[in-house]
């Protein structure tokens, strides 16, 4: 299998994440590729030209997806442990909902890291002062629904890391941690997964 990726992409990452979860990582080569360049086996793969990108052999002919949770969910069904992704019921719905939400503080960081990459001049006060809504909104929720996360991890504990360790990356001065305390203590704990310390972002 390739995975298209970028370094810094926290949704890359939450792939990575699990590969080395689950002791995948040896089976995926990790293409590291600038999706704003357009690289034309990317796009030949995801008209988008968006990563994580992963193409596949496991279907005839071969398959590329995208989307980190279509990824994620590929992938949790190429292993013999316990899933990440509960199979069924209130579980699998709580799961899937915090990595929404996850993605989510994810991509509005995203945005905020391109507009300020523009001109001064050229940023938008409106959406910045959104998407900043946008990642303490969903950060207070996330917070609130921490005692609901499972002791076994999840897609929702994957998710959720890698939106805290991406805030940390490009939105140092954000004090989520002191607004946050459980969910600060929550992240000091999982940071320290094998799996954390093998995919951090460069520099950090």
């Amino acid at each position: 299998m390739k995975l298209f990726g970028s370094p810094t992409s926290p949704f890359v990452r939450k792939v990575t994440v699990l590969l080395h979860e689950v002791g995948l990582q040896d089976q995926v080569e990790v293409v590291h590729t600038n999706p704003f360049d357009a690289d034309p086996e990317l796009v030949a793969a995801n008209p988008a030209s968006q990563v994580p990108t992963l193409i596949t052999p496991a279907f005839e002919p071969e398959l590329s997806l995208f989307d980190s949770r279509v990824i994620c969910e590929f992938l949790d069904g190429k292993h013999e442990q316990t899933c990440f992704f509960p199979p069924s019921g209130a579980a699998r719905f709580k799961a899937l909902r915090t990595q929404s939400l996850a993605d989510t503080v994810m991509g509005a960081t995203v945005s905020l890291r391109l507009e300020h990459l523009r001109p001064e001049a050229q940023r938008s006060p409106e959406h910045i002062a959104r998407w900043l809504r946008t990642v303490r909104n969903s950060l207070t929720v996330l917070a609130q629904e921490l005692p609901e996360l499972p002791a076994e991890p999840t897609i929702a504990h994957i998710a959720q890391g890698c939106a805290l360790a991406y805030l940390d990356l490009r939105l140092s001065a954000e004090p989520w941690r002191n607004n946050h305390e459980g969910l600060a203590r929550w992240y000091g704990v999982w940071a320290n997964r094998p799996s954390r310390r093998a995919t951090a972002f460069p520099g950090a």
